[in-house]
């Protein structure tokens, strides 16, 4: 009988010791590790303000460990747009967006000359920030980040957001050097039209070179080409492209009727 109860103390000993075992381990576990691990899970399921703070903790971590940035950099991305698929029979897609994980997503790019997959996206990238920026009036830091934006690819839409930028600034002939980049980018022939050229010069390249005679409500009054391709066709059908597209109306302040643009572009 003694032996039996000697036994029983053993078996509950043993169970009693593997409890508390296992609560010091679960213990031993670093409270920030905790943290992180929530966070990254609340961030899966679409807390973008976990994302940031996701983005923080590695962020911090990255002035340890140099591969913490790249991490950063994914939660930052996470917080800073984020899509989810809602609804049963109705299905929608919902989007999050956490600004200031947008902001210090766009600043570690800026400080780290890093690319966010390709020239483009990057572009796009600084150009999301600057639209931040210019909508709390911060005109500085909105124009930084436009020429940051630029400098990743010419998009037409930023040229015009700087010539905004600089006539709010009674900057005028900078406001009208941007303004006229915007007509040149936006009057060129792209995508499937662009095919159709190199298609009709046989693969050849031709340098076209034109003057665009736009008028002060948008519209263009007309193209002259001293320098053209031999299909006269060809000429027709971009003279048409460039005058079917309705152009931002010249600013008042330019106190200008009409503007002329020189283009010069290689197909």
């Amino acid at each position: 009988m003694k032996n039996k109860i000697l036994v029983y103390l053993g078996f509950i000993f043993i169970l009693l010791y593997s409890g508390c075992s296992n609560k010091l381990k679960e213990n031993s576990v670093p409270e920030n590790i905790k943290n992180i691990e929530v966070l990254v899970n609340n961030c899966a399921n679409h807390d973008v303000k976990s994302c940031y703070k996701a983005g923080e903790y590695y962020l911090k971590e990255s002035k340890i460990k140099k591969e913490s940035l790249r991490l950063a950099l994914i939660y930052f991305d996470k917080g800073c747009i984020n899509w989810e698929t809602v609804g049963f029979w109705n299905k929608r897609i919902v989007e999050r967006k956490d600004i200031d994980s947008c902001l210090k997503e766009a600043k570690l790019l800026k400080d780290n000359k890093l690319i966010y997959h390709d020239q483009f996206l990057t572009s796009l990238k600084f150009n999301n920030v600057a639209k931040i920026y210019y909508e709390k009036g911060d005109l500085n830091q909105s124009k930084e980040y436009y020429l940051l934006s630029l400098s990743y690819y010419k998009d037409e839409e930023v040229y015009y957001k700087l010539s905004q930028i600089a006539l709010i600034e009674k900057e005028y002939n900078l406001s009208k050097k941007y303004y006229m980049e915007y007509v040149r980018y936006k009057s060129l022939v792209r995508n499937r039209l662009l095919k159709l050229i190199k298609a009709k010069l046989l693969g050849k390249h031709v340098l076209f070179e034109y003057d665009i005679l736009l008028l002060s409500n948008g519209t263009v009054s007309d193209v002259f080409f001293s320098k053209s391709s031999k299909v006269d066709n060809l000429n027709k059908l971009i003279e048409r492209k460039i005058k079917d597209k309705i152009y931002y109306q010249i600013p008042s302040e330019y106190n200008v009727d009409n503007m002329t643009i020189s283009v010069k572009v290689q197909y």
